[in-house]
């Protein structure tokens, strides 16, 4: 079942007072499934928090829609964004966004208060999260008492108490190290292989490709390539018990896929110019196998 779904997302700025319009989207079209775990991809200024701001419906495109459940987002009135991102939509930010006044318990428990939820029934709701976090020992505590793995996992737990369609994460490992990272990361995992919870990662940080099973890449504004990463077979053997052994970094494969625009060129993928030692204007060589409908590219000369 499809949970989330981009079409020919545009967006354009224009300036209130002159000057050029910035055009930060263009034909951005995408879908994740239900229990999917993704990674939106691209460098500073290619358009991925603006594209977030539209999933999150915390801004409007200029043309395009965008679909949770099936039901589109510009549908839902001004006045009912607030609740529908409270009750459809979990977040995780880069700089937690917990409140110092709170404890972290209060901070989780939020979005269950905005909610009217009974209070008996938050700490039901509450519980079994922190437990699988790791952090129910230090709910009495406040963020700046805390590490920032431990403000990130208080920060998951909230996103996750109100039990959303869609976990939406922006640039979620940005301000802890590396180990925390990982952590973080394991926990998203996790959750998503055990819980079937859909998660949504916005990053720049290619080494989180490792850790997540497709990835979508944004360059100016557009989807360029979209990896999906799969268990290999010989990983799939080595579990049912026999003698073989996976030599490559983590036992996966990848299969890369380039955007195919109208005029019929590719986009390819930085590592694979670097490769294939190539550059914008350079001369590929293009074979076709017509019997296993593959195109292969060399370099040309």
């Amino acid at each position: 079942m499809t949970v989330l779904e981009v079409e020919n997302l545009k967006k354009i700025y224009r300036p209130r007072f002159g000057g050029n319009q910035v055009q930060a989207l263009s034909k951005v079209t995408f879908s994740v499934e239900e229990g999917e775990y993704v990674a939106i991809m691209g460098e500073s200024g290619s358009g991925k928090t603006t594209l977030l701001n539209m999933l999150a419906a915390l801004d409007k495109p200029t043309e395009g829609e965008v679909y949770l459940d099936g039901k589109p987002l510009s549908a839902i009135r001004e006045k009912d964004l607030s609740k529908f991102r409270r009750d459809h939509l979990g977040f995780v930010f880069q700089d937690f966004n917990l409140l110092d006044t709170f404890n972290l318990k209060d901070n989780i428990l939020l979005p269950l208060v905005l909610q009217g939820v009974d209070y008996r029934k938050m700490n039901v709701r509450m519980m079994p999260i922190v437990k699988e976090l790791g952090i129910a020992g230090l709910l009495e505590k406040y963020p700046y008492e805390v590490s920032g793995g431990q403000k990130q996992r208080a920060a998951v737990a909230r996103a996750l108490i109100t039990d959303p369609r869609l976990i939406l994460a922006d640039e979620p490992t940005g301000s802890v190290d590396t180990k925390t990272s990982n952590v973080i990361l394991d926990i998203f995992k996790e959750l998503n292989r055990t819980e079937k919870i859909t998660v949504v990662i916005v990053t720049h940080d290619v080494k989180l490709a490792h850790h997540i099973d497709r990835v979508v890449a944004i360059r100016d504004g557009r989807t360029s390539s979209e990896i999906v990463r799969k268990r290999s077979y010989v990983e799939e053997l080595n579990e049912l018990g026999d003698i073989v052994r996976v030599e490559d970094e983590d036992g996966d494969i990848h299969e890369e896929l380039v955007v195919l625009d109208r005029s019929g060129r590719l986009q390819l993928p930085k590592d694979y110019m670097e490769t294939l030692e190539i550059r914008g204007g350079d001369k590929v060589k293009v074979e076709l196998d017509e019997e296993d409908k593959r195109i292969y590219l060399f370099k040309s000369g």
